[in-house]
């Protein structure tokens, strides 16, 4: 039979019982409330804001240096491109403006590389490699001149030690019936044309109007 010590024993050790079940039963409703976690709010809080830059915006003048940048990569392509295929034009194709009149020209500048097409064919020979623009800086870029006219200059340095020519059979030609080139600089004048002003019909862009070519340089 149970002492009274026995059931004061049993009584306290029961109000402990329910005594440390409430606290722990507080301790894990305030765990599970997100608004009062503490380690929650310093981990939201040390999270650093990422900041967004826009780009920097480029004025129209900074557009027209990029886009004829890249009007004379196409030039110099396409020439690369004839001038390797020459055996497949003749001098009647050139004389209708095959293929310059649907290259980036007008004016003086078209004139130039028609001059030189013509002179090219005639020498039956095909260049291969590519030219490689070692500089190209625009200057001068004026926009809605005279007439809405936009126009600009650059000048340019490409290098042509890369490439070597062979007979339309494709005999290598280590001594061509010419002294070729090392480096040119091209001093040149742009306008900007639409597709209707343009005289290929092409897109409107950039277009070469004049062109002065430095030749027998050894280095620029």
């Amino acid at each position: 039979m149970p002492t009274a010590v026995t059931r004061a024993t049993r009584g306290l050790r029961h109000g402990v019982s329910v005594a440390g079940l409430a606290v722990v039963a507080l301790l894990v409703t305030a765990c599970s409330d997100d608004g009062d976690d503490p380690v929650a709010e310093t981990t939201e809080s040390s999270t650093p804001t990422p900041v967004i830059t826009a780009p920097p915006t480029k004025s129209p003048e900074e557009k027209a240096e990029a886009e004829i940048i890249d009007t004379f990569e196409t030039l110099i392509a396409d020439r690369d491109h004839f001038n390797a295929n020459a055996d497949e034009f003749t001098q009647d194709d050139i004389s209708r403006g095959e293929p310059v009149a649907s290259w980036p020209v007008t004016g003086d500048g078209e004139l130039e590389l028609f001059n030189q097409a013509s002179i090219w064919l005639d020498t039956q020979i095909n260049a291969v490699g590519d030219t490689e623009i070692k500089s190209h800086s625009p200057t001068d870029v004026k926009l809605n001149v005279t007439g809405d006219l936009d126009i600009a200059s650059s000048v340019a340095c490409i290098d042509l030690t890369q490439v070597t020519f062979v007979t339309y059979s494709g005999e290598v030609l280590d001594n061509p019936p010419f002294e070729p080139d090392k480096y040119q600089r091209w001093t040149m004048e742009w306008e900007y044309l639409t597709s209707e002003e343009s005289s290929g019909g092409g897109d409107s862009g950039w277009h070469l109007a004049e062109l002065d070519i430095e030749h027998g340089l050894d280095s620029c």
